[in-house]
């Protein structure tokens, strides 16, 4: 199909006939991968053509033909996406049904396997469908601020904030307020699979290592074990304060909002601020 849009492409300085976008909307039409939205949008594109009365230049169709055609395609793989964030919420990654997945999204198993390949790519794409946008926000706020701070060190914390807040106020407000999508990173974690450690380093390298340099200039530059121990437990306490955060209704017994992000960011914010001073005081074994 790619390579069908690519021919398109190519032929800019030609002309296009109705026998031209009837061969490319009939290929597409043939595969059950797309979903009817853009079979019907295709073939109002075709009849609205065949009704000219004159041909088009190919750079004047290809804009349309080229929204009509990612429109179908986004539409079809934010289904499945959003179909099998709820399956691997549910029952893991290798508890997770191709076909359940198939059915919550309305599509058939041809879908999958041309958006996605397998299930492991699907796995893959849904959680960089969340992560990477977040990621890079994230990293955006850290460098527009040393920037403006003429790269000296931030304050320890402004830093958690940046990285606390936009993954709460995302994830915090989904619809529900369930918490599915770090079910789904708990459950995978917790599984073992072959290729997930390595997933995931790939994923969070990047704001794992500017955050990390922040996060040591900020404290002065302790010491890597310090860091280090500081990272990991600033990790779990993001974590594990969002998985179990309906605790925080049976320990407040219910005087506290749960739907209140600013006051879980403030809270997080300053609790872990203090745990990285403290960390980063304590006089590790073997050093005076």
């Amino acid at each position: 199909m790619i390579r069908l849009i690519e021919e398109f492409e190519n032929n800019a300085q030609t002309t296009v006939t109705c026998a031209d976008l009837t061969r490319y909307t009939s290929s597409i039409e043939k595969l059950d991968a797309f979903c009817e939205d853009w079979k019907s949008e295709s073939k109002l594109a075709q009849e609205c053509f065949q009704r000219a009365s004159k041909e088009m230049t190919c750079d004047k169709l290809n804009g349309r033909f080229k929204r009509l055609f990612y429109r179908g395609m986004n539409e079809t793989k934010r289904k499945i996406i959003e179909a099998a964030e709820v399956e691997f919420a549910e029952s893991g990654y290798g508890g997770a049904s191709v076909r359940e997945i198939t059915n919550r999204a309305d599509v058939n198993v041809a879908a999958i396997n041309y958006h996605f390949g397998n299930k492991e790519s699907l796995y893959q794409e849904m959680v960089r469908n969340r992560i990477e946008p977040l990621n890079r926000r994230r990293i955006d706020m850290l460098e527009k601020a040393l920037e403006a701070n003429d790269q000296f060190p931030l304050p320890l914390e402004q830093v958690i904030d940046f990285l606390v807040r936009p993954i709460l106020t995302e994830l915090m407000t989904d619809d529900g307020n369930d918490f599915r999508f770090l079910r789904v990173i708990g459950r995978g974690l917790s599984e073992g699979q072959a290729f997930m450690k390595e997933f995931h380093r790939e994923l969070l390298q990047e704001i794992v290592e500017k955050y990390t340099a922040a996060i040591s200039d900020s404290l002065r530059n302790p010491g890597f074990e310090k860091v280090a121990y500081g990272m990991h437990l600033l990790s779990c306490t993001i974590l594990g304060s969002m998985m179990q955060h309906a605790r925080l209704e049976l320990v407040s017994a219910g005087r506290i909002d749960l739907n209140d992000v600013d006051g879980l960011c403030e809270h997080l914010v300053a609790y872990i601020s203090g745990g990285l001073r403290a960390v980063s005081e304590i006089e590790m074994r073997g050093v005076k």
